[in-house]
């Protein structure tokens, strides 16, 4: 990866006129560009604030001397910034957020890779995007990556769960009621939550007080989910 030098003086005066002309080009551009991963990753407007944000956190400085009458500083400086190539994490992710945001299912395929990639922003952003856009070939790969993270980012899990419930597909979650994986169990329980769907009343048979516990609440919490009260109030005889 080469990195690529900035002057940011160049790039405050231009930056105006540049987030007019991105903003109201980029949707165009993405449609007419996205072939591949490469393109989806070129850089928007984020590498170029990120420059600006490293180049104002250095180099600011007033001088001691005192002015005479409406005297005034003034100086001219050149600051170099340091701005992220496509390759880089935030890069991925920031791009995969506004594909979310454009619903732009033609790029799906292109996403679901990047739920296995080694940044948790990256992944995070890929799950929420393909979530955004229904991507129904995600559920699998969506599913595989809660696994993996096994709990120990929660705001992995969040953005899987939630990717999942805006999918909407609910017989493969169910089929997660005997799977051995503790963390896809209760993955399950909270994406048939998301939906308000009435099969989370098999996890009240799940053999883990934790997992029984959230489906019950999954089933009377906020509005309830009327159609599983019955099978929920079966359990106070058992």
């Amino acid at each position: 990866m080469q990195n690529k030098l900035v002057p940011t003086t160049l790039f405050f005066l231009n930056l105006t006129s540049f987030q007019l002309r991105a903003q109201d080009n980029f949707k165009e551009f993405i449609e007419a560009g996205v072939a591949d991963a490469n393109v989806i990753y070129k850089a928007y407007s984020d590498p170029i604030l990120q420059g600006l944000n490293y180049g104002f956190s250095r180099g600011w400085y007033n001088t001691a001397k005192s002015q005479g009458k409406l005297g005034v500083d003034f100086s001219i400086n050149a600051v170099i910034a340091y701005v992220p190539d496509k390759d880089h994490p935030e890069i991925i992710a920031q791009a995969s957020k506004v594909i979310g945001d454009l619903n732009y299912t033609q790029a799906g395929e292109a996403l679901i890779p990047l739920l296995s990639h080694n940044n948790p922003r990256t992944k995070f952003y890929a799950a929420q995007a393909l979530g955004r856009i229904k991507m129904i070939e995600a559920v699998d790969p969506l599913l595989k990556m809660i696994e993996t993270n096994n709990d120990e980012d929660l705001y992995i899990r969040h953005a899987g769960v939630l990717a999942l419930s805006r999918i909407g597909l609910v017989e493969p979650i169910v089929d997660l009621s005997d799977h051995s994986s503790f963390s896809l169990r209760v993955a399950a329980v909270l994406v048939l939550r998301r939906m308000a769907n009435e099969n989370v009343a098999v996890f009240l048979k799940d053999q883990d007080e934790y997992i029984v516990t959230e489906a019950a609440r999954a089933i009377n919490d906020d509005f309830s989910i009327e159609k599983a009260l019955p099978a929920l109030a079966a359990t106070l005889t058992e």
